[in-house]
Parts: structure tokens; C-alpha cells; sequence
């Protein structure tokens, strides 16, 4: 009996370290995200393909020395072609669909409202499709969270003003724009629901990150090279590029952490720490870039910080998943 009650103590230390590594994961993801946020806030003059082009350098720098360390290691890559294929064609819709309707829409309604939009929506399908996809159970008390964080999104979605000097303020564009934000989170989602797909059926971080990274690079090219040219490409001034640059490098240790957080514990989780993107997006566009500032915006950042404290301890149901499904392989 003794044996049995102190294995049982182990399994649980064992789940609670794992859950608090990702969660730490989970917050350096939030961390790297609205920094790379902010880069990618000062290029809305720029074409957004374009941009989104450029921010994937930087992971292909990492991920390919990565893999390429561990072939020469003699670590063996998973074959299962689905997960491949999975991974790949979820990559490409979240390079076109994320990050470039993501970049078009900063340069209409800004920083504060884009990012809660995006996870709003996030919100709502990540539940849903991680159920769906990955048969991940969604506790009560991550219901809860999840309601509050919503309503504080709606709070500081509640007023949409068009940025100064970018696209005109007209009511067609300012739909499109929440649409595609709304389209975007979808694909972020998607996104983490393949990459856990992929992991559980034992991808390794580096040819995740290569297959998404690569793919993005090699499409988004094609298509910033048959929509502004060869010419406007190469014009591209040094500080917009080193934006674009340093906006990827956050972007790639954001990235990694995610993959972390993401197999350690659960897409909704992840999702939920990522939605403090919300209130440090709000301070950034009021701070750094002067977007307006309202008592709704400021409720809904209360808002997002008691839905966040709220899931930091999730519920039993919770901790019961990570004790069955364990790390995962890769």
C-alpha cells in the first residue's frame, strides 16, 4: 500500500513539473509574440506578404542547423506521412491566412484591437477543434476562464477607430480587417492543433519548424515576388528590414516555446497564457504607437488578467490528462 501511494506521489510530482515547464513555455511563447508584435506594429507601410516573407528567416536559421545536428546525431525523424502532409498544408494556410492577413489588419485598426480580435477567436475555436482533432477534454474551470477572457476581448473590441495615416477608415475595410483577424485566430488554432498532431505521432521540433518555416518562406516569396517585384523587394530599407528580421527572431523563440508548452501540455492551456498578448498588446498600442485609449479597453485588460489567474491552477480534470498522455514523443 505504502509503494503504491508513494508512486502515485511521484506520478503527480512528475505531472506538475512537466505542467509547470509549460506553462513557463507558454509565457515566454506570450512574451516573444508581443515583442515581435510591436516589430511587426512599425511595418504597416510595408507590404505584409512581404514582411511575413522576411519574419521566417530567422527560424529556418535555427531549425535547420537544429535538424541537421540531430541527423549527424543519428536521432531517427518520423515517416508517418499524414503528420508530414498535416503539417505542411496547416503550415502554408496559417503563413498565408495568420500571419499576413495578421500584418494587413495592424495597419488598419492597429495593435490594441488586432490581437484581441485574433484571440477572441482563438478562443472560441481552439476548444472545438482540440476536442475534435485531438480528443482533449476542456475542464469547467477552463470553461470559466475562457468566458471571462472572452468577455474582455469583446471589451476591448468594443470600439474599432482606423489608425492614423494608413488605410482609409471606410466601414467595407474595417469589416475585412476583423474578419480576417477572425480568420486568422482560426488559423493559429489550426495551427496548434497540427503541430500536436504532429508531435504525438513523433515529429521532432526541428522538422516542425522546418516544414513550416521552409514551406512559408518558399510560398510567400513566390507571392511577394509576382506582387511587388524583384525592384520594391530589394528597396526595402535597412531599418524596415531589420525590423522584419528582429521581428522574426521573437517570433522563432515565441514559436519554439509553443511547440514546447503545446506538447507538454494541452492546446487550450497554451492558448489561454498566450491571451495576456491581449492586455500587453493594449498597453503597447497606447504606450509606443499613441492608438486611443477607452474605459472599455481598460476593463477588458482587468478582465484578461483575472481570466489568466484564474486557469493558472487548472482543475483536476486537467492534471489527470497530463498524467495519462505524459510529455509526448519528439
Amino acid at each position: 500500500m505504502t509503494n503504491i501511494g508513494q508512486g502515485n506521489s511521484v506520478s503527480g510530482d512528475r505531472a506538475g513539473q512537466l505542467l509547470l515547464i509549460g506553462t513557463a513555455c507558454g509565457a515566454i511563447s506570450a512574451i516573444g509574440y508581443s515583442i515581435a508584435n510591436i516589430f511587426l506594429r512599425q511595418l504597416v507601410d510595408c507590404d505584409p506578404i512581404w514582411v511575413s516573407t522576411i519574419k521566417t528567416v530567422p527560424t529556418i536559421l535555427l531549425a535547420l542547423p537544429w535538424l541537421l545536428l540531430r541527423r549527424r546525431a543519428g536521432l531517427p525523424e518520423s515517416n508517418h506521412h499524414r503528420s508530414l502532409i498535416t503539417v505542411l498544408v496547416i503550415g502554408l494556410c496559417a503563413s498565408l491566412l495568420g500571419n499576413v492577413a495578421f500584418q494587413w489588419s495592424l495597419g488598419v485598426v492597429g495593435l490594441t484591437v488586432a490581437v484581441p480580435i485574433i484571440f477572441g477567436a482563438m478562443l472560441v475555436s481552439s476548444p472545438l477543434l482540440s476536442q475534435a482533432v485531438l480528443g482533449e477534454v476542456v475542464s469547467k474551470r477552463t470553461f470559466l476562464a475562457m468566458g471571462i477572457l472572452i468577455l474582455s476581448i469583446l471589451l476591448l473590441s468594443a470600439r474599432i477607430d482606423p489608425i492614423e495615416g494608413q488605410q482609409p477608415g471606410t466601414g467595407t475595410t474595417l469589416l475585412a480587417a476583423v474578419l480576417l483577424l477572425c480568420v486568422a485566430g482560426i488559423a493559429y488554432t489550426a495551427l496548434g492543433v497540427g503541430i500536436r498532431y504532429g508531435l504525438d505521432h513523433g515529429l521532432s521540433m526541428p522538422i516542425t519548424l522546418c516544414i513550416i518555416s521552409i514551406s512559408g518562406f518558399l510560398f510567400l516569396g513566390a507571392l511577394s515576388l509576382q506582387g511587388i517585384g524583384w525592384s520594391e523587394m530589394l528597396a526595402t530599407s535597412p531599418e524596415d528590414l531589420t525590423s522584419m528580421l528582429l521581428a522574426g527572431v521573437f517570433n522563432a523563440v515565441a514559436f519554439m516555446a509553443l511547440i514546447k508548452a503545446i506538447h507538454l501540455t494541452s492546446v487550450t492551456y497554451v492558448n489561454l497564457i498566450n491571451a495576456s498578448q491581449v492586455a500587453i498588446a493594449a498597453i503597447s498600442g497606447v504606450l509606443l504607437f499613441h492608438e486611443k485609449l477607452t474605459t472599455l479597453m481598460m476593463i477588458g485588460v482587468i478582465l484578461t488578467i483575472a481570466g489568466l489567474m484564474l486557469m493558472q491552477r487548472p482543475s483536476a480534470e486537467d492534471g489527470d490528462k497530463l498524467q495519462e498522455t505524459g510529455p509526448g514523443p519528439g
